[in-house]
């Protein structure tokens, strides 16, 4: 199956909760799968990522909803430029590998640095 390309902007060093819903037959999967990382990257063709979420180690699964949370915190872009970035969402359920989204992770620019919040 193809994945779907979806953007994702954040500013620079704030919060952002991205929900994700996987689905079977137009319906949510509340069975949680085995793995599932949200890798970014400068360039998709990197070895080295730039940060990554994983299965209870930054997405959170609601067992209720079959939605997964990707939570991120000011630290994971406080010291990345801004500019575009390659990501995508890899899920393993079954020993069967599928990334169902990748795209664009846009980091924009922020006026308030920690520095000047006094």
């Amino acid at each position: 199956m193809k994945p779907k390309i979806i953007d994702f902007y954040i500013t620079r060093g704030n919060n952002k909760n991205i929900p994700i819903v996987f689905k079977k037959n137009n319906e949510a999967v509340k069975e949680k799968a085995d793995k599932v990382y949200f890798s970014v990257k400068c360039n998709y063709k990197d070895d080295e990522v730039v940060f990554q979420k994983t299965l209870d180690n930054g997405i959170i699964f609601n067992e209720e909803t079959g939605v997964y949370t990707i939570e991120l915190l000011p630290n994971d872009t406080n010291e990345l430029c801004f500019g575009d970035y390659d990501y995508d969402i890899e899920i393993i359920r079954n020993g069967k590998v599928d990334t169902p989204l990748m795209g664009v992770f846009k980091i924009g620019k922020e006026v308030t640095h920690k520095c000047n919040e006094v």
